[in-house]
């Protein structure tokens, strides 16, 4: 007959009956619950009840941390593994793990696989420790690692209230506190620069030290400890090769896993963008990636689960290479029309305000510069756009004049001149303290050609200039009719006794009027007269509502004497 299975759910809490007291009715008597586990329970128990023989020969196939495993699921198996008849077991278990030391004299097998392969601090159980002390046959916390130890300037001193012995004797020719500084195992803690010795070692040395009576049982002693301490580093270094070589196997795996995803990504046609990202950002920018630097062999799974995201990846990066492939192409044939408008207008130069590149947005031109790929521009390529050059610069002139004309005419409220740009008060703020230009010297200020082109290619590829390497990029004409009329200068051709609505830029230049300064915290005041170029000068490092000016009668000659032109060069 079929073995019934365990009901799950057999102690459930059981509730009173309707003849219980009103004072506990409805109050349930609650148990434990059984833990939920995976598989069937109890599978193992008859284990101890086969054949010798034939546990034996499981357990032999066993490695040391199964053994370790099973010695801590009843008290059956324990006694069973942890008898000396079974010593054996774990010797045969242990000589399946490459490369591991024998066995050191000083502990017992179950001892050696407990200290190789149980990840628990030796002194309170704490989990997850990784570090082995080999030098103390333990594990340790790092919390317990420093109660346990000393510091090397702690030594001399625990070594002579251990022993007993002077200081004349610790440090005679024999030199005991050197010699247990070089030979008494010590290691450094993470995290700490200087060495850090056992306790328990350093007791042990100090009453071996204290019960030596002659040199040769002194140099007796000697051998023991350098031959134990041989013994306990051939140990770590099996632990460090160990270490080693799972780096290295894991270094593989990953090496094989972005190999066979780059393989996959060639075969989609990723080949080029591939390429692309190596050489922009190095090999590790597609290795570093989480999804990518995993130890794991690649599956056709895995692969599934990874693709959208490498997917998405790459084509970021296949349009971040045409960006730059056609701003470089962009930027080839603007220096060829850089050399070419230079030759065939006077742009650039002193007293030009339009630039080369004031040129290149112009949509004749850029037509020719932004054409297909495909195509080869050349110097010739230019050629038939000298009949239209004198019209397109024209146009643009007229354009910027359009702009600063209404600004002149909104801010000032102008309606009887037809040339505003003509007016003594045609001087523009450069939104910036002293910063006064007029049209078209004003055209250079670089607050009008904006450093940020955004996202279109063609902008950013033509904004350095080729020859100076600085980024101007064209003249923008929003930031344009951001210029404002500069207010001082409406009260300064006030103070020079004109009218800002229709005084001209001739008139109050040739005015035989003079200004000076009368302000106490001015430190120009009451000095000679100004002219109106001196009087522009003067506002450039003071402000209007800072000092004040007044009239001066002078005749033309001295007018004359007293008059400097002084304009900063960046208007």
């Amino acid at each position: 007959m079929p073995r019934k299975n365990t009901k799950l759910f057999m102690n459930q809490p059981k509730m009173q009956d309707k003849g219980d007291s009103d004072s506990n009715r409805g109050t349930p008597e609650v148990t434990s619950r059984p833990r939920a586990l995976r598989g069937r329970r109890g599978g193992l128990k008859n284990m101890l009840e086969m054949p010798i023989d034939i546990l034996i020969k499981i357990c032999i196939r066993l490695e040391p941390r199964d053994l370790q495993h099973l010695a801590r699921t009843t008290k059956s198996f324990r006694s069973f593994l942890m008898s000396h008849a079974s010593a054996w077991i774990w010797r045969t278990s242990r000589e399946t793990v490459h490369g591991l030391p024998e066995l050191p004299p000083h502990l017992n097998e179950a001892m050696y696989a407990n200290l190789l392969f149980s990840p628990h601090c030796h002194s309170c159980i704490k989990g997850n420790v990784k570090n082995i002390v080999w030098h103390m046959d333990a594990r340790y916390c790092k919390s317990c690692l420093m109660s346990l130890t000393v510091s090397r300037a702690e030594l001399s001193w625990q070594l002579r209230q251990e022993s007993g012995l002077s200081w004349e004797t610790l440090k005679g020719p024999s030199n005991i506190v050197q010699f247990a500084e070089r030979n008494l195992l010590n290691f450094k803690v993470i995290g700490m620069s200087s060495m850090r010795y056992s306790i328990s070692e350093m007791q042990c040395f100090a009453r071996a030290v204290k019960a030596a009576q002659d040199d040769d049982q002194f140099s007796t002693l000697i051998k023991e400890w350098e031959a134990r301490c041989r013994e306990k580093l051939n140990i770590s270094d099996w632990d460090l090769k160990k270490t080693v070589d799972r780096r290295i196997a894991l270094s593989d795996i990953k090496r094989r896993r972005l190999t066979a995803i780059k393989s996959r990504l060639r075969d989609a046609g990723w080949g080029e963008d591939l390429d692309y990202l190596i050489d922009e950002e190095g090999a590790e920018a597609l290795s570093d990636l989480s999804c990518v630097c995993q130890p794991n062999d690649l599956t056709e799974r895995g692969w599934t689960s990874i693709r959208p995201s490498l997917f998405e990846l790459m084509q970021s990066v296949r349009e971040r290479r045409i960006y730059n492939a056609r701003k470089v192409l962009l930027r080839m044939r603007f220096r060829l029309f850089y050399v070419w408008i230079r030759e065939h207008t006077e742009c650039d130069k002193a007293g030009c305000s339009i630039l080369p590149v004031d040129y290149a947005v112009m949509p004749e031109i850029r037509a020719i510069l932004d054409d297909l790929d495909d195509v080869n521009v050349t110097a010739k390529s230019f050629s038939p756009l000298l009949e239209i050059l004198p019209d397109l610069t024209r146009r643009w002139y007229e354009r910027i004049e359009a702009v600063l004309k209404d600004t002149l005419k909104k801010s000032l409220n102008i309606t009887d001149c037809d040339e505003p740009l003509s007016l003594a008060v045609a001087c523009f703020d450069g939104n910036t303290k002293g910063t006064y230009g007029r049209y078209p010297k004003v055209l250079s200020s670089d607050e009008l050609r904006p450093k940020y082109c955004g996202s279109d290619v063609f902008l950013n590829a033509i904004r350095r200039d080729p020859k100076t390497g600085m980024e101007r990029s064209s003249l923008d004409m929003d930031r344009l009719q951001t210029l404002k009329p500069a207010l001082d200068i409406v009260k300064l051709i006030e103070v020079f006794g004109g009218n800002p609505l229709t005084t001209t830029y001739d008139e109050i230049t040739k005015s035989a009027i003079m200004v000076r300064c009368t302000s106490s915290i001015c430190r120009d005041a009451f000095l000679k007269p100004m002219s109106w170029h001196r009087a522009i000068g003067h506002l450039r490092v003071y402000s209007l509502l800072g000092f004040s000016l007044e009239a001066v009668e002078t005749n033309n000659k001295e007018a004359d004497n007293h008059t400097q032109t002084i304009i900063n060069p960046s208007h």
